[in-house]
């Protein structure tokens, strides 16, 4: 539901399910950005909080993901199916371009039934290094434990493979 200039994950790198089921996602640190305009005028230096922040929606778009990945199996289709035809119905869904079967199925379970979205409840994470526009976050978010709706994810944000945030975040699965 972000838009820009608050939106904190530019892609998805990759979602897994082996060991655990985790996603990894990416920020490119901007010098651009409009909160660097007024944060420590003249010293590029990323506001910690929109590194939870990042982590936070990184998460939500693992539930998401999760989400349609169940819709989609319970229509006894492949996973690759999914994620073949995400992007071509998500841009028929906002240009309402001619689609083929495929897409035209996942557009549909997009517009309709509900929709699943992370609800943030707690958050434990602990910043240990800046990050300076000009940077690449990875942004690391792994399903811990699940119970009635209630997930602990573990995450952690990478400048380079070092470390600059790392905690756990606790959010409720809930319908849109």
């Amino acid at each position: 539901p972000q838009r820009p200039p608050f939106r904190m994950v530019d892609r998805v790198v990759a979602l897994n399910d082996k060991p655990q089921t985790s996603l990894h996602a990416r920020k490119l640190i901007g010098s651009n950005e409009p909160v660097l305009q007024g944060h420590f005028p003249t010293l590029p230096l990323w506001p910690g909080v929109y590194t939870i922040e990042a982590l936070a929606q990184a998460t939500n778009l693992l539930m998401i993901l999760m989400g349609l990945r169940e819709r989609w199996a319970a229509l006894d289709r492949e996973d690759a199916d999914l994620f073949r035809h995400l992007d071509l119905a998500g841009r028929a869904l906002r240009m309402e371009a001619e689609a083929g079967p495929e897409a035209r199925e996942l557009q549909r379970m997009l517009g309709q039934g509900p929709q699943v979205s992370g609800l943030l409840s707690a958050v434990d994470v602990k910043l240990s290094q800046p990050v300076w526009a000009g940077q690449v976050l990875d942004l690391h978010v792994d399903l811990d434990d699940g119970f009635a709706g209630l997930f602990r994810v573990q995450v952690e944000a990478q400048v380079e493979r070092r470390s600059v945030a790392k905690g756990s975040l606790t959010v409720a699965r809930v319908p849109t």
